[in-house]
């Protein structure tokens, strides 16, 4: 059944997750607040996807939730760039991932090159995240997510504003593949 509007539900929930993920980037990140970041982000998404559960839209509720990770990741990224000092108050984690991760492209040391401690870590994690998943009805594992985007994003913000390139994003991608490659992963 086709509702009335010009827009259709899909598109909608498209049009109202891409609003909802600049605005939330935007203001969990200038409040500074990890609390604050984390209910903004989450919110918005959550109440699509409980929608679409709702009504058995499984395969919509996985689309919409890829297309707001990828929504949420640039807003959060030009966001991150623009308050880096908000920033690192306001994302759990994003100056300690930062801290690590710049030392394993300078070294090639720690869990991201070596599988036997990259592996465990991350199977570990992935099986949290299911269970966590399946007894919140995806409640907690969307906030997992927006916990981990977060610090992600800061990462690749850092890397940005690190190699100085003023918005040249294909040069930062080019030099952290050769980075990585280099260091034999």
């Amino acid at each position: 059944m086709r509702r009335p509007g010009f827009l259709s539900g899909e598109t909608a929930a498209l049009l109202y997750l891409a609003i909802a993920a600049a605005l939330s980037a935007w203001l969990g990140i200038a409040s500074g607040q990890p609390a604050v970041l984390l209910t903004v982000t989450f919110a918005p998404a959550y109440a699509i996807f409980l929608s679409r559960m709702r009504h058995e839209r499984r395969a919509s509720a996985l689309w919409l939730m890829v297309f707001w990770a990828f929504a949420w990741s640039v807003a959060a990224i030009l966001c991150i760039r623009a308050m880096p000092e908000r920033a690192e108050s306001a994302i759990l984690n994003g100056a300690r991932y930062r801290v690590e991760m710049f030392a394993w492209i300078e070294t090639g040391a720690g869990a991201e090159g070596d599988w036997r401690l990259f592996l465990p870590q991350h199977a570990l994690h992935y099986g949290l995240f299911l269970a966590a998943s399946a007894f919140t009805a995806g409640a907690a594992g969307l906030l997992l997510g927006v916990v981990l985007l977060g610090y992600m994003n800061y990462y690749v913000a850092s890397l940005f504003m690190a190699d100085d390139v003023e918005g040249d994003w294909l040069a930062v991608a080019n030099s952290s593949t050769y980075q990585y490659a280099s260091i034999g992963g």
